[in-house]
């Protein structure tokens, strides 16, 4: 009986990285980073864990990773649904409803967002952790703010509404979001949560 060749061990000759990193996302996403093992990680990206920590690192450089590649893909969604509608309203409300469809997928189910739900976790006991948490942060603060004070200029910002204040609020509504889409609040509920807090953080 012809048998298939032996799989070589190491890193596939495939190898995507960009491939492997979302798969990694995808494991820190759904079980956490305490929960999560370097096993786990090593099954998700394909790779045996030499090749693992050749190509990411260990643990805590794979879930830094994952808090970037996240971070930096939720800013350049946000700003360009921020930019796209001169609206200020309809422009958050293009942001929380988007917002509400990524925490809302899963493979097994409502999983929220990656950073809120895993990183703030983390941060009360891990100082890197919590530094690269208050930079997504403030990264995010700064796009909206920026909105906010774009709006200012235009005139279609209500007098005494301070952007630099404003924005944070905005980003409590996107973390409550994802927290009550993990608990496993409805979309229709969620979509009117996100729909309301708009049209009031515009005002």
């Amino acid at each position: 009986m012809l048998t298939p060749a032996a799989r070589p061990r190491g890193r596939p000759r495939s190898f995507d990285a960009d491939a492997a990193m979302a798969q990694l996302i995808d494991a820190f996403w759904q079980g956490g980073y305490g929960a999560t093992s370097v096993d786990d990680l090593a099954r998700a990206s394909g790779l045996a864990r030499p090749s693992l920590y050749a190509a990411f690192g260990d643990k805590h450089a794979i879930y830094l990773s994952a808090l970037d590649r996240v971070g930096q893909g939720m800013a350049a969604q946000v700003g360009a649904l921020l930019d796209a509608e001169p609206d200020l309203s309809t422009a958050l409300r293009a942001v929380l409803r988007a917002a509400t469809d990524v925490y809302l997928e899963g493979p097994i189910g409502p999983r929220g967002c990656l950073i809120v739900c895993t990183a703030t976790a983390e941060s009360v006991e891990d100082p890197v952790i919590r530094a690269k948490l208050a930079e997504v942060l403030g990264a995010m603060d700064a796009l909206v703010a920026a909105r906010f004070e774009r709006a200012r200029v235009e005139g279609k910002l209500a007098l005494g509404i301070d952007p630099a204040r404003r924005a944070p609020l905005v980003a409590a509504t996107i973390h409550s979001l994802a927290v009550r889409a993990r608990a496993g609040m409805d979309r229709a509920l969620l979509q009117t949560m996100a729909d309301e807090a708009a049209a009031v953080l515009a005002r």
